[in-house]
């Protein structure tokens, strides 16, 4: 009826692991409105200048504190720059000067600036990048916001045409494979994100068919983090800030800040001395990169290609938790309880508090047929995170079959107080209140469960029986 699995994801810029919980039914898209709240105040308009005067218009978003992408295009031919960040209601705007360009891919037409001035005065609105490896699926909505002819924070939505295109030979193009939308863009809206329905960029704006209507196309985001994987990110302790009046200016004071996008910045400021910028060269693989393939692997249900990689991981760092867990879940999705089982508990030995480890742990005693060993190890994850809403549940419906009625009553209203918008709580527990004979207890839940978009058959066949039996006419 209803499922769940836990899924573990690693940041790793700060290799700090968040865990959370993913239910068929539950809703994950943003509206429109909230995708422009999460959008605008991360992107940047970019005004570049060349040696003889005027340079480009282009738009860009923040990855990382005082770190934003855009286009390698747009800024390959000018020596100096700033952006303007939208603040407040997005009608002011903050001018900051870009210090150097820090990396660049030609081939994908990706670049990585440093405006150390942002991160100094507190810009803190960042974009979250979709998974490497994310794949577009044509029909989903998409969304952009730039700066088209100079207009800065416009947002347009659309829709992913095609999922890849090979634009390799057209000129100007990047050498990469592409994905074409819809959303409408122009002349400065290079450099800006795609977003997905949940807020993730999944793309860049890169180039325009203007002979044509609404054919767009855009960078796909494994480019963006193969750029920010071999960048040299600057000095986390530099302790000089860089701003103009927030109001336009001309910064006729600097010079040579991007070289003629040679990639070898030269500064006249004693402050700011030049730094390498060009992208490192590929660097051996690491374990954390095979879990993320793995990750990768997994979300498009190739558990075969996520074992493989994980154990690859595993090899390299044999304590590696989340690999371990993560390998574990992959077997689970086969079938492969056994083994599943232990991994889950390889990782508990090395970490015993990984209520995650407990938690998919305890799903595969379930499906072995060992219910108390599944109540102790959901029992366990409860003690260290309280607030597992499926725990409760899956507990809950084994107190039910074991007739311990009171301890499942209470473990279904536990789930309900974590979080009352999703139904299956709802739904089993009227199932206890209906064989208990509380029909009226019973109606009320699966009222809520049918608010709450559970429409299984049998929930309104067992409303109606509750009905008649508390002696209401069914209509």
């Amino acid at each position: 009826m209803f499922s769940a699995k836990i899924f573990r994801w690693v940041n790793i810029t700060t290799l700090l692991f968040v865990t959370f919980v993913v239910v068929t039914n539950g809703q994950t898209d943003l509206t429109r409105v909230e995708i422009g709240r999460k959008l605008i105040p991360a992107v940047v308009s970019i005004r570049c200048w060349g040696a003889t005067g005027p340079g480009s218009l282009g738009s860009g978003f923040f990855v990382r504190p005082g770190i934003v992408v855009t286009n390698y295009h747009v800024v390959e031919d000018c020596d100096r720059g700033v952006i303007h960040v939208a603040i407040g209601s997005g009608v002011q705007k903050r001018t900051f000067r870009i210090a150097r360009l820090m990396a660049f891919d030609k081939n994908a037409d990706l670049a990585l600036l440093s405006i150390p001035a942002a991160k100094q005065a507190g810009v803190k609105v960042l974009l979250s990048l979709a998974i490497d490896g994310y794949r577009t699926e044509v029909g989903e909505t998409v969304y952009t916001v730039g700066s088209p002819k100079g207009f800065d924070g416009t947002m347009s939505d659309g829709m992913v045409s095609a999922a890849l295109r090979d634009l390799s030979t057209w000129k100007g193009a990047p050498k990469v494979p592409l994905i074409q939308f819809t959303a409408p863009i122009s002349n400065g809206s290079s450099g800006g994100p795609v977003v997905n329905s949940e807020g993730r960029v999944i793309g860049v704006v890169a180039v325009s068919v203007t002979s044509g209507q609404n054919l767009n196309f855009a960078i796909p985001v494994s480019s963006i983090h193969q750029l920010i994987r071999n960048a040299r990110f600057p000095d986390d302790l530099d302790d000089y800030i860089d701003s103009l009046p927030d109001k336009d200016a001309s910064p006729t004071e600097w010079k040579g800040l991007l070289a003629a996008g040679t990639g070898n910045s030269q500064r006249t400021d004693k402050r700011d001395p030049p730094k390498p910028t060009t992208a490192l060269p590929p660097r051996a693989l690491t374990a954390i990169d095979y879990y993320r393939a793995a990750l990768t692997l997994y979300e498009n249900k190739d558990f075969t290609g996520a074992i493989a990689s994980y154990d690859k991981a595993i090899l390299q760092n044999p304590s590696y938790v989340d690999a371990l867990v993560g390998r574990g879940a992959a077997q689970y999705s086969l079938g492969q309880y056994q083994t599943a089982i232990s991994d889950f508990s390889r990782a508990l030995r090395f970490a015993p508090r990984d209520y995650v480890a407990l938690f998919n742990r305890a799903l595969a005693y379930e499906d072995q047929k060992l219910p108390s060993l599944a109540v102790a190890d959901y029992t366990a994850a409860i003690s260290i995170n309280p607030n597992i809403y499926r725990a409760y549940v899956n507990r809950g419906k084994i107190f039910r079959d074991r007739e311990q009625i009171d301890a499942a009553l209470r473990d279904f209203s536990s789930a309900i107080g974590i979080d009352s918008n999703l139904p299956d709580a709802y739904v089993t527990r009227g199932e206890v209140y209906f064989s208990q004979k509380k029909f009226n207890y019973a109606i009320v839940d699966f009222n809520s469960a049918v608010v709450r978009s559970a429409k299984e058959s049998y929930i309104y066949l067992l409303r109606a029986w509750s009905r008649l039996y508390e002696g209401e006419t069914y209509r």
